[in-house]
């Protein structure tokens, strides 16, 4: 239930600036200001409005004693990352959802994610991260074969490439904005496959309010029309949502459907992809990344990356033999070299039975090829599934890489920010309006 009277109580449990305490001071008539400790349970008969950040909402919504309030409506969440009453792919019961109106903060952090995007991406078309990485294990330079896998160096342009956004809504409308601005074509997939307005709260001068920058929509319902937006992307940049539908939306069989030398960005959800989709898979205990090329298997110049992840290794002189024995078999039967001289290299994680094998184990089954186009480029995630990734997780360490840990949302003055949408929908609430970005518990966010 939504009140159209003016809302005159406030309840904030997010640490704010001073200026942005000060602002909600001014226009409500009481504020329950409670950063660092929970707000006490008195005060909330008389909460009309909750500003909270998203980590721990849906916990806090569904605390009786605001079940038992009248109306508890505008409900700004900043930050985003976690379940939020709702939002998330998580339900609400039909108490919450009865009295409780749920708003986001959705549209603020299109001021860094889409900037992290852009960064990410040239930084992988100008190979940035293996220069980086050799520059700090071995303080030199690189050479342009070993940070172009043998190749010669060159570095990428964005002009006349491909962009698809996987997802079209702020993070996803702002982020095509400044990737045109780079001379990319953009395209993209929603669930209509139709351009639509933007909806939500809209910072001035970003997005796309009317959705003309995609020269071309596809449909992720339709699996035909999914296919075909997936072969034309150079660069798939994923900002979808945790909900029914996108999760693990992409496996290995589709990703293989991008073009040669695609780069692969999330930004929404982890489990819109297993990591380990991300590649080809063999036995349980080796995983070869699909931005790796089956031919050649190299380990990582830090000792330090592979050594802390081998089991104890035995102690008598017999079963130490066998153990090397049944490590060179083994990677000799996965990994046979290539005629290329192109030197790919592997991350290996070997998870060793106990007792070791007295003799060199059968061959395993050979590893399932990727059905059409060679390896990524290379990948940009701050999110991932599992999230955060086990330490041994050949991810963190994969020359074509880049992890980070889900931070991309943190923007300078994000709570500010939030704050505008906060005001913004007690505006609206006041001319008997709706707010803006209301969950929609149907969708799942």
């Amino acid at each position: 239930m939504m009140t159209t009277r003016p809302i005159r109580v406030l309840g904030v449990t997010q640490p704010l600036s001073p200026t942005s305490l000060s602002r909600l001071q001014s226009t409500f008539h009481t504020v329950h200001y409670h950063p660092s400790s929970p707000l006490p349970p008195e005060v909330f008969p008389e909460i009309e409005a909750l500003f909270l950040a998203s980590a721990g909402a849906d916990k806090l919504l569904q605390h009786p004693a605001i079940r038992e309030c009248a109306t508890v409506a505008a409900a700004a969440l900043g930050g985003g990352r976690t379940q939020a009453g709702g939002a998330n792919g998580t339900e609400r019961d039909e108490g919450v959802e009865r009295d409780i109106t749920v708003s986001t903060a959705s549209g603020i952090h299109v001021v860094s994610i889409p900037n992290w995007v852009v960064a990410n991406l040239i930084g992988i078309y100008h190979q940035l991260p293996r220069m980086l990485q050799i520059a700090r294990e071995q303080a030199r330079w690189s050479t342009g074969t070993e940070v172009s896998s043998g190749g010669t160096y060159v570095a990428r342009s964005t002009r006349g490439r491909t962009a698809g956004m996987l997802g079209y809504g702020s993070l996803g409308r702002e982020t095509a904005r400044l990737l045109q601005a780079h001379g990319m074509r953009i395209v993209a997939a929603n669930t209509s496959g139709k351009a639509t307005p933007q909806d939500g709260y809209i910072l001035p001068g970003t997005g796309d309010p009317t959705g003309s920058i995609p020269s071309a929509y596809y449909s992720t319902r339709s699996p035909a029309s999914f296919a075909d937006f997936l072969g034309v992307c150079d660069v798939l940049v994923c900002t979808l949502p945790n909900t029914r539908d996108t999760a693990y939306l992409l496996d290995g069989e589709r990703l293989a459907l991008l073009p040669k030398d695609a780069v692969f960005i999330n930004v929404g959800r982890g489990n819109l992809v297993r990591s380990v989709s991300l590649g080809m898979i063999g036995p349980a205990d080796l995983c070869l990344l699909a931005m790796d090329c089956p031919a050649r298997c190299l380990l990582p110049s830090r000792p330090s990356l592979l050594w802390p992840r081998l089991p104890r290794l035995p102690s008598t002189p017999s079963t130490f033999l066998t153990f090397l024995s049944a490590i060179f078999h083994r990677t000799l039967s996965l990994y046979r070299p290539s005629r290329s001289t192109s030197p790919h290299r592997t991350t290996i994680t070997f998870s060793c039975p106990v007792p070791y094998p007295t003799s060199p184990p059968r061959r395993p089954p050979p590893l399932r090829p990727l059905p059409r186009h060679p390896p990524l480029l290379g990948a940009a995630l701050d999110v991932t599934d599992p999230e955060p990734l086990p330490p041994s997780h050949p991810l963190w360490t994969h020359p074509k890489c880049i992890v980070t840990p889900h931070l991309s949302g943190d923007a300078e003055g994000e709570f500010e920010l939030a704050t505008d949408v906060l005001l913004h929908n007690l505006e609206r609430i006041a001319r008997g309006e709706r707010p803006v970005n209301l969950v929609d518990v149907s969708r799942g966010y």
